[in-house]
Order: structure tokens, then C-alpha cells, then sequence
């Protein structure tokens, strides 16, 4: 008695042989194989002997479901972030160095309390005529207004949040709620060819910057005792 799969395939084999060589020589004595050589016949064994060699063949992972499945810290890059006692000035200094529109906020300990605009800070600040050196960034910043997920979770949470408030990037936090970094569409993109491609991912970027710029924004941090991030 077979004890393993394989041994079981074996047998078939073995079973099928006989018979195929038994059912050519049968069809050869009559006439029925007129347009081959015996020896061609006896080659070209059996479509049941040929099924059961082959070897199992190893199914191939879903790329889609195995990168949802991963949790988002491994996608996690570095983000641009404003501290609530950041000045507004330093504030827009800090996002135009980084080209960017909008940044998350956290407070001194590194929660993510919030996101702050470079637009809303420039109208909320001139608007009521006061000081942008002086005044802070909290007053101006939307609570709960950063879409966010938690390290732990899988990418497809990431990507859910995206297509719910509709933009290119969440914030990423630990289970304290302390900024860790950001998830993008791109990266989970190339998460994605890396998978398929077995190849590691080696075009991610450090957040742009802007030379001319950057100086000016790193004296404005030094001037409101602003930690940048």
C-alpha cells in the first residue's frame, strides 16, 4: 500500500506504462497506428502516464491581497511635520522650504493633535491683523483634521482611509498616537511592483526640499524656539 503522495503517483505511473505499451502494441498488430513507427508510439507514452509525472506545481501568491495584508508601518516614510508652539511665520517658512500646501500638527511630546494649512494660516493670521512672529500655530490648526491610521494596521486601511477623504497620503501613529511618519499612494504602488518583481524598493525620496529657502526657514525655527521635524 502507497504510504505517501508521491508514492501513490508512482504507482499510477507505473500502472499506466503497462497499459499504454499493452494498448500501442494492440493498435500497432491492427493497422490503427499506420502513420508512426512503433518505436515513435512507444515515445510518445500515454497523455495519463505524462498528467500524473508531473510534478505539483506551486500556485502563485495574490500580489494584491499579500501587499493590503502587510501593516502600513512597512511602507511608513518620513513626513514633514509643525509643532503647535511653532509661530505661524516659521510655520509657512517651514512648508513653502518643502513645497508643500498643508503639514500635520503635533503638540511637544509628538501627538498628532492636528493639520494646519499654509492658505488658513496666511488668512486666519492677516485676516485679524495679527502678529504671524508671534502668533502660534495651534489657534489656527483643524482638530482632527489630519486622516491618519496606526502603524499596525494593514495597508488596506491606509488605502481606505485615502479613498474616504480623498487625498494621496495619511499620517502614520503608534498605538499612543504619536506621529511616526506617512503612508502614500506611491509607495504602496511600489510596494506593489516589488512584490511582483521581487525586487526591493530603492527610488523612495526624502521629502523635497528647497535650497533658497531652506536657510531662511531654519533661522525663523531658531528665532521661535521651533524643533522642526
Amino acid at each position: 500500500m502507497p504510504h505517501t503522495v508521491d508514492d501513490l503517483r508512482r504507482g499510477i505511473v507505473d500502472f499506466c506504462d503497462v497499459v499504454d505499451q499493452a494498448a500501442t502494441g494492440f493498435m500497432w498488430k491492427w493497422g490503427l497506428l499506420p502513420q508512426l513507427s512503433q518505436a515513435n508510439n512507444n515515445k510518445q507514452g500515454s497523455v495519463v502516464k505524462r498528467f500524473f509525472s508531473m510534478e505539483p506545481s506551486e500556485s502563485k501568491p495574490n500580489t494584491k491581497e499579500g501587499v493590503e495584508g502587510k501593516p502600513v508601518k512597512e511602507i511608513t516614510e518620513r513626513a514633514v511635520s509643525l509643532e503647535t508652539k511653532a509661530s505661524v511665520k516659521s510655520a509657512v517658512d517651514h512648508l513653502e522650504t518643502h513645497s508643500l500646501e498643508a503639514a500635520p500638527v503635533t503638540d511637544p511630546e509628538g501627538t498628532l493633535v492636528g493639520k494646519i494649512s499654509k492658505d488658513r494660516m496666511i488668512r486666519g493670521v492677516g485676516g485679524r491683523g495679527h502678529d504671524p512672529q508671534r502668533t502660534p500655530v495651534e489657534p489656527e490648526m483643524e482638530k482632527e483634521g489630519e486622516p491618519y491610521c496606526y502603524e499596525h494596521e494593514p495597508i488596506a486601511k491606509a488605502e481606505e482611509v485615502m479613498r474616504e477623504m480623498k487625498v494621496d497620503a495619511v499620517s502614520v501613529v503608534s498605538e499612543e498616537k504619536k506621529l511616526i511618519g506617512k503612508a502614500t499612494r506611491d509607495a504602496i504602488e511600489e510596494e506593489r511592483l516589488k512584490a511582483e518583481s521581487g525586487k526591493p524598493r530603492t527610488d523612495l525620496k526624502e521629502p523635497q526640499q528647497n535650497p533658497r529657502r531652506e536657510k531662511r526657514a531654519e533661522r525663523a525655527c531658531r528665532e521661535s524656539s521651533m524643533e522642526c521635524s
